[in-house]
């Protein structure tokens, strides 16, 4: 059974910051644009402004 996280509408109008650029291509499990898993492109949303944070600065330091 999978369970669905319900959410109000005012949870869903709340930006986090995020390196996405709407130009998704993914390739295998990574997106070629923002570098995000697809799992963390899926939970974006739910994860905490700190783990946001992390993913976004080890993206940064993979580009280098």
């Amino acid at each position: 059974v999978r369970q669905v996280a319900v959410r109000s509408k005012e949870f869903w109008k709340i930006k986090k910051p995020s390196p996405c650029i709407k130009e998704c291509k993914l390739d295998g499990v990574y997106c070629k644009s923002c570098g995000r898993h697809q799992d963390d492109i899926r939970m974006w949303s739910t994860y905490s402004d700190e783990k946001c944070q992390e993913i976004m600065n080890t993206i940064e330091k993979n580009k280098s």
